[in-house]
């Protein structure tokens, strides 16, 4: 009876031991923090022995770091600090905001932004991609729902260390100065510099006080976009005002006109999902893909249009027509989703109308898009050239 006993164990641990997960090469993640800082127009030296050295000499302090690597290119520093197994790597993060915080009297004024780091290790690859595209938003506004909405509500769960942005297209407003009318007028390029960060201000001016009332001065000195700028006076010359319309183009663009990425040959803004060391990549990426749909479920007031680079193409069917319940009596034309079978999809059985300027079938529809209910009332409009939504 024994010896059948022990047989029966031997032959259950050589089934076992078959199903038992073997790895040649174990995966081991060393606890890894990546700091990153920025200083826009220093060159690779100014970064690192103005930016880079203070923080290596407070890094150096914390206990538990195997190595420390550093790269500095133009206008950014990246430090990589890799610390022992033994090492927790929240009390690690910790010990680094510190170091971060003692170094930061030592580091250049001018900087826009303290440093920041992430529990991440830049040398491996992000564990998903999400790409987003729209044929009628511009990239600076799919950008904007992309990062400011997207990017950090999915940096939110648990897991992620990071959301990279491929392809960034910030709005922002493109100065191209004139020599030629900087020479004749006398004027240098400091002079305009100085001129724009004095007048895109957004200060406190005050209260005024009486006997029995108080009022808050507010000053609108904040500048949105390059019709703003135009008229922004630079300088004074015999008397009369230089504006900076007069010294170049102004025109509205994106901060960073170096860089894109396309999906399918189409121009996109893709987003880049890494995980923390130490945490399950199947695990990360489920969660990412349930809060998908969460971007969809969003009010409809606030993004319904920008929800349009989560709803693919639409194309234009029906006559084209006037709608009275948009308050507006001009030419509108329907259309429709074509690449949308959600059923959790709030805007599905919704209709999209674009504003067209040319009724002519052969003109492309352009200018305003709304959102309307079956009943043709309106939800929602935007005009796609500034992102705005109403």
């Amino acid at each position: 009876m024994t010896g059948l006993f022990m047989i029966g164990i031997l032959m259950f641990g050589i089934m076992s031991y078959r199903l038992l997960p073997v790895a040649a090469l174990p995966n081991v993640d060393f606890p890894t923090i990546q700091v990153q800082a920025a200083l826009p127009g220093a060159s690779p030296e100014t970064m690192a022995s103005a930016v880079a050295t203070p923080l290596e000499k407070q890094f150096s302090t914390i206990a538990g770091v195997d190595s420390m690597t550093s790269t500095s290119a133009q206008g950014t520093t990246q430090i990589t600090l890799q610390f022992s197994l033994d090492r927790n790597l929240d009390a690690a993060a910790q010990d680094v905001q510190s170091a971060i915080a003692a170094a930061q009297r030592f580091l250049p004024p001018e900087m826009p932004a303290p440093p920041n780091y992430r529990k991440v290790n830049p040398a491996e690859q992000a564990i998903l991609y999400l790409a987003l595209s729209s044929p009628i938003l511009p990239l600076s506004t799919v950008d904007e729902y992309a990062e400011t909405l997207m990017g950090q509500r999915i940096s939110m769960i648990n897991g992620v260390a990071q959301v990279l942005v491929f392809g960034s297209q910030k709005f922002g407003v493109r100065i191209q100065l004139n020599p030629n009318s900087l020479a004749s007028r006398g004027i240098g390029i400091d002079e305009v510099g100085e001129a724009v960060r004095l007048g895109n201000a957004n200060v406190p001016t005050g209260m005024l006080s009486g006997e029995h009332q108080a009022f808050t001065v507010q000053a609108t000195g904040q500048l949105n976009n390059a019709a703003d700028y135009r008229r922004l006076i630079v300088a004074y010359r015999n008397g009369s005002p230089v504006r900076l319309e007069e010294l170049g183009r102004v025109i509205d663009g994106v901060q960073n006109d170096k860089v894109a990425s396309w999906y399918n040959d189409t121009r996109a803004v893709v987003l880049a999902i890494q995980r923390q060391p130490g945490t399950n990549t199947i695990e990360v990426v489920d969660a990412v893909k349930r809060l998908l749909p969460v971007f969809r479920l969003a009010p409809v007031g606030a993004v319904a249009v920008l929800a349009l680079a989560l709803l693919g193409p639409v194309t234009g069917i029906g006559p084209f027509r006037q709608v009275p319940s948009i308050g507006s009596m001009a030419t509108w034309q329907r259309f429709q989703e074509t690449a949308d079978n959600d059923p959790v999809d709030p805007y599905h059985g919704l209709g999209f109308l674009r504003y067209v300027t040319a009724p002519p079938p052969s003109a492309p529809p352009s200018g305003e898009l709304a959102v309307v209910d079956p009943g043709d009332h309106l939800i929602t409009r935007s005009q796609p050239a500034t992102g705005r939504t109403q």
